[in-house]
């Protein structure tokens, strides 16, 4: 009998499974996440793959990061050959992991030897560095790197494993990774509960391993479900109808049971298409007589009224940067359509939850929802609707709001804006903290505690940001203290005007005026240089004899006219050449002493005096040529 091939093995025979590896040419939907687990393990040796339930991290891990490291495309220390196992903790954590490591399937050994697992096992039971002796017998002369997936992780912590066999299992884990010659990676998998499991906590320095070097899996997008969807029936020569690929994501979209169904919806769709198909299309009525569902609300429908619209790279208006929900479009988009004071409410959150990482990353730190409503001063179900409003930047699980995309946020040019402004907020109001601790409670006078000039920077940012309890309590306790203070330091100092920022010049017509570049050329100035028994020469604005210096006097024609040649001595300034005002000209030329400077008549001229500048010569009688600037205003 003929053995039909499913193409959604995640439902097969009424069984619900997990991928395996050997299955990944079916597995799509998660290439983004699989570049982002990548980035993560040049950064750190040890990646926690955490997610909600059913978010589908076993298939994720087999069938689509192990099989993408069996092609050896990504360079670890040893570089892009890679081995790889897999394996739970159960009971005996340990031998668990020697089971794993002399398993065919995991190609770790050329030869299989008998009691090799017993062999293995001894070598890692024998000290805290058993992982590292065995994983360079696997690793050999440097020639591969090994990958550790250890999937269900949480179940470590539980009952069933003993602490002795928990402790020697994370003393192995924790050594090995931070060996630094040892191309040995690991990734781990566990639900965001696992997080806050007490027993957990106690191991600290995998704790802080885990918090540093996690990744969130989120539940697919509409692209990566259009993706699961399409590509296994193209590989089977079938194609799915787009009106029933649309209402399909638009069933699943905020299903948190999405993986599930799909996979039950599909396969069953797909049989009944290959029993009974005329075409290569599977359609509606497929699935409507597959699932033994009548017309559902919204199947059915036209793609033009289904609402969605699957972006892809050949749209004109796709943004890479996109993320979370990619019908809503861009981060930058979502951004700029909400209104000013949303857009304030929105950078308020993201300075919160955003942070700087190691080698000039940007990391994230979730924050509970009513927190975050506290800190914006609004209730739980406006910060609900607003976050709804952007979900390609924020979303909310498990009552804290988390940033939708990281690795997308951080392409977005704002991102860092956020952090510097949160980094520059509590700097200042420590500042402000710390100074009230040492004037209400140690006695020191306020002028002492804080100078005026840090008062008004302090000022400006309090009036500005208005911080709220909320917030502050998240980086000083002093809250009450501070709020008082600014209030002393007002009466002190006096209140502090936010200087406004520089207005564009503008012309008399008020159009801003026009650049030097773009401005009609003006007539040039004109003068005359006489030296005592010589001829007069012309110097014009063109002249060579001009020479437009960065060294400079200053000194205007105002000064020169009125006869106050005192600063005859002239001190150099180092300016830019054109570091002039648009509605003056300057000229600059040499001249030695006792030689006249005569402005001739021009158009800018009615009256021209004869100007004599007697410089002075140095210590030795020679003469010294002076450079001067005329300006006329």
């Amino acid at each position: 009998m003929l053995k039909i091939k499913n193409p959604y093995p995640g439902f097969h025979n009424g069984i619900h499974r997990a991928y395996e590896r050997e299955e990944a040419d079916l597995f799509y939907g998660r290439d983004q996440d699989i570049s982002n687990i990548k980035l993560r393990l040049r950064q750190n040796r040890l990646v926690a793959l955490i997610s909600a339930p059913k978010a589908g991290k076993t298939s994720f891990l087999r069938a689509g990061v192990m099989s993408n490291f069996d092609k050896n495309l990504f360079n670890g220390i040893n570089g892009p050959r890679w081995k790889s196992v897999y394996f739970t903790p159960e009971s005996d954590p340990v031998l668990s992991m020697a089971r794993a490591i002399v398993n065919p399937k995991s190609f770790l050994s050329e030869k299989i030897k008998p009691n090799m697992e017993e062999e293995v096992h001894k070598k890692l039971i024998k000290n805290d560095y058993g992982l590292i002796r065995v994983a360079e017998d696997i690793i050999g002369d440097q020639t591969y790197n090994l990958l550790m997936v250890i999937d269900d992780f949480a179940d470590l912590f539980s009952r069933k494993v003993e602490e002795k066999r928990r402790n020697q299992f994370v003393n192995l884990i924790t050594k090995a990774i931070k060996s630094n010659d040892l191309g040995f990676y690991c990734i781990i998998s566990m639900n965001l509960d696992d997080l806050s499991n007490r027993n957990l906590k106690e191991y600290e320095d995998l704790y802080k391993s885990i918090m540093k070097g996690n990744y969130q899996l989120r539940f697919l997008d509409q692209m990566g479900l259009k993706d699961a969807i399409d590509i296994p029936a193209k590989i089977e020569k079938s194609e799915v109808e787009e009106n029933l690929s649309l209402q399909l994501i638009e069933e699943l979209i905020s299903d948190p049971d999405q993986l599930r169904k799909l996979q039950i919806y599909m396969s069953r769709t797909w049989f009944e298409w290959k029993i009974n198909h005329k075409d290569k299309f599977i359609d509606v009525n497929h699935f409507l007589k597959a699932t033994g569902q009548r017309q559902k609300v919204g199947l059915g429908k036209s793609v033009k009224s289904s609402g969605i619209k699957i972006k892809t790279d050949e749209d004109s208006t796709y943004n890479p940067l996109s993320s979370g929900n990619l019908a809503t479009g861009s981060i930058s988009q979502d951004f700029q359509m909400l209104d000013e004071s949303k857009q304030k409410l929105v950078a308020k959150i993201l300075q919160v939850t955003l942070k700087s990482g190691e080698h000039n990353m940007i990391d994230s730190a979730p924050k509970d929802m009513e927190l975050i409503a506290g800190i914006l001063g609004i209730k739980q179900n406006e910060l609900i609707q607003l976050i709804n409003a952007v979900s390609s930047i924020l979303t909310i699980d498990r009552k804290l709001v988390v940033i939708s995309n990281l690795e997308a946020i951080a392409e977005w040019p704002q991102a860092k804006e956020f952090i510097e402004l949160e980094e520059e907020g509590v700097e200042n109001y420590k500042l402000l903290a710390d100074a009230s601790i040492l004037h209400y409670i140690e006695g020191i006078d306020i002028d002492s505690v804080f100078a005026k000039e840090q008062y008004e920077k302090v000022k400006i940012w309090f009036d500005d940001f208005m911080p709220t309890e909320d917030w502050a309590k998240l980086y000083h306790t002093q809250y009450e203290l501070a709020i008082d203070l600014i209030g002393k330091l007002e009466q002190t100092f006096g209140p502090v005007t936010k200087p406004k920022p520089k207005p564009k010049m503008q012309s008399a017509a008020g159009t801003p005026t026009q650049s030097r570049s773009s401005q009609p050329a003006k007539p040039a100035l004109k003068f005359k240089i006489k030296k005592p028994g010589e001829d007069e020469v012309d110097v014009n604005d063109d002249s060579e004899s001009q020479n437009f210096s960065q060294e400079i006097t200053g000194i205007t024609l105002a000064e020169a006219e009125s006869g106050n040649t005192s600063n005859s001595e002239f001190t150099p300034e180092t300016v830019e050449q054109n570091d002039f005002s648009n509605d003056e000209q300057s000229e600059d030329f040499s001249s030695n002493e006792n030689e006249e400077i005569e402005p001739q008549s021009d158009d800018s001229f009615e009256n021209p005096k004869k100007i004599v500048f007697k410089g002075k010569g140095d210590d030795d009688g020679n003469e010294v040529r002076k450079k001067i600037v005329i300006k006329k205003k």
